[in-house]
């Protein structure tokens, strides 16, 4: 059994591009594995199953059609797109997953998470995401009118992607301190740990105490480049390709 890993798509109408060499990934790439993890930020705004449009149900069909090959598919929220509901679970066939997720894979234990919440250093955002992610919140949120939503999606995309702030006011506050993935792994008693978020791909071997050495896989965000991990025989394999050649 093998399983793939993908996260930071940030699919729009607007990126025409990358929706379709989404499209590719599913009906091929995606087909090499047995089962697909989605890591937040799939969407690069969700508003509500009830902002569906034509576009949407585009790719939710694409999800959909994998599901049906007898794969399984597996999504978590993330800081663009936390409103998934009911709908989107109907339309896809995919089970949400809550984060942090353990996954337990052919006796080992692997933690899941988008990322951001390993972003510390940005205090601004962790009060923020405390609010906006509230349960309560989030269904007061739903019961907006649409025209609300869409103004507000807009200002925490602009937020997000930190339009005021220098180049390295950015790359501090995506910094993630060696000391909260030692804690979150700890905790969760794991030595791996994948997530995305702060769109800077690579391999981290961390010395979690104890003699234990634990490894942290991050995945990028899709560009020109797209970034997947796998999952094999205990072996984990982090990939970059062409988005162009899909």
């Amino acid at each position: 059994m093998s399983i793939k890993f993908i996260s930071d798509i940030h699919l729009s109408p607007e990126r025409k591009d990358v929706t379709q060499s989404f499209s590719h990934y599913m009906k091929n790439r995606a087909l090499e594995a047995d089962a697909l993890y989605i890591l937040g930020d799939f969407f690069h705004i969700w508003i509500g199953d009830d902002a569906m449009e034509e576009w949407h149900y585009n790719i939710t069909k694409l999800l959909r059609e994998y599901v049906c090959t007898g794969r399984s598919l597996y999504v978590m929220s993330g800081n663009h797109d936390f409103c998934y509901g009911k709908k989107f679970i109907e339309e896809t066939g995919c089970y949400l997953l809550d984060e942090p997720h353990v996954l337990c894979y052919q006796g080992q234990q692997v933690l899941l998470i988008h990322g951001d919440m390993l972003c510390t250093e940005d205090k601004s955002y962790q009060r923020y995401k405390k609010i906006i992610r509230n349960k309560l919140v989030i269904k007061l949120l739903l019961a907006l009118p649409l025209s609300y939503r869409n103004k507000l999606a807009n200002s925490i995309s602009k937020k997000s992607k930190f339009q005021d702030n220098s180049e390295q006011i950015i790359n501090d506050l995506l910094n993630i301190p060696d000391s909260e993935v030692i804690k979150l792994m700890n905790q969760y008693q794991v030595t791996t740990l994948i997530h995305g978020h702060t769109h800077r791909p690579n391999k981290h071997d961390i010395a979690l105490g104890h003699n234990k050495i634990g490894t942290r896989y991050v995945l990028g965000d899709w560009n020109n480049y797209g970034w997947d991990i796998t999952i094999q025989d205990n072996h984990i394999d982090l990939q970059k390709f062409d988005l162009s050649k899909l």
